[in-house]
């Protein structure tokens, strides 16, 4: 098993088959539940959206939609280019940069798209000032994190090996815990990255820190836990399909207990930059 020497290394050698979820129940759950939530906003009049972590515009697809200006940054180059490809228009704006040192002027976007991405970030601290730097007072945050606290069992019986069980007894006390996420190349060769997964308590009183105040939450692959989730992310598999759109309506019960939000895999937020911070 490769480790890639950097986040941007990792993705440049997966960029031809990255977007391709279909079919992979794991992907296409979280990403109608990232889609959800963009779309849940997309009625407010915001002129100027920031999408950070763009990759190749899988989310981005949903802002071409409103015709307002939409900016995507992304660290990974390939990527890059492959939603510029996609979005060859005035509306859309590629950059090529690291989040910790976002290229705006203070107050410069109205709404900051931020989905699968944070738990790439060494300098959390560093990467949040930056977002609320430039987001305008009552401008829009909708993000995730990995959370910490998860209830899949396969970490602690060592289906994940020496390093998945020591990330997920970290996880039991600590604030943020290292874990190397597993995927595939584009050859379908196995290779890692280093990601890091948060309390949530921790990260929400993080995020309130810098100014911004959290108006909704959701917790995403919950029940679905009961499978491996390494299984579940690398599988294109009918059946997988079959069990977790029967999960879905229990994932939503559980969603009205903060316990099982905080402890489901990725949790989704929804955050409003304080008027008067």
């Amino acid at each position: 098993m490769v480790l890639a020497n950097s986040v941007s290394d990792f993705y440049t050698q997966q960029s031809s088959t990255y977007d391709k979820i279909e079919g992979c129940s794991y992907w296409e759950k979280l990403y109608l539940e990232y889609n959800k939530l963009v779309q849940n906003h997309l009625h407010s009049k915001k002129p100027r959206t920031l999408d950070l972590g763009c990759g190749t515009g899988l989310t981005t697809s949903l802002l071409m939609q409103t015709r307002n200006e939409a900016v995507g940054l992304d660290l990974t180059w390939r990527l890059l280019k492959t939603a510029q490809g996609k979005y060859n228009t005035h509306h859309f704006s590629p950059i090529n940069a690291e989040i910790t040192h976002i290229p705006f002027q203070d107050k410069s976007f109205e709404r900051i798209i931020c989905l699968n991405t944070l738990e790439h970030i060494e300098d959390i601290e560093q990467a949040l000032a930056e977002i609320a730097r430039i987001c305008e007072k009552g401008g829009e945050f909708l993000f995730d994190i990995p959370s910490s606290s998860i209830f899949d069992v396969s970490y602690f019986l060592g289906h994940y090996g020496k390093n998945g069980l020591v990330s997920a007894l970290q996880g039991m006390y600590k604030n943020k815990v290292m874990f190397e996420w597993e995927s595939h190349d584009d050859n379908f060769e196995p290779i890692k990255v280093k990601t890091y997964r948060y309390n949530p308590r921790f990260f929400e009183k993080l995020v309130s820190s810098y100014g911004f105040e959290i108006v909704g939450k959701r917790g995403v692959h919950i029940s679905t836990m009961i499978i491996p989730e390494k299984i579940q992310a690398n599988s294109f598999s009918p059946f997988l399909s079959v069990i977790n759109k029967k999960l879905e309506k229990i994932d939503d019960r559980l969603n009205s207990f903060s316990f099982f939000k905080n402890h489901a895999l990725y949790i989704l937020y929804e955050c409003r930059m304080r008027e008067n911070d």
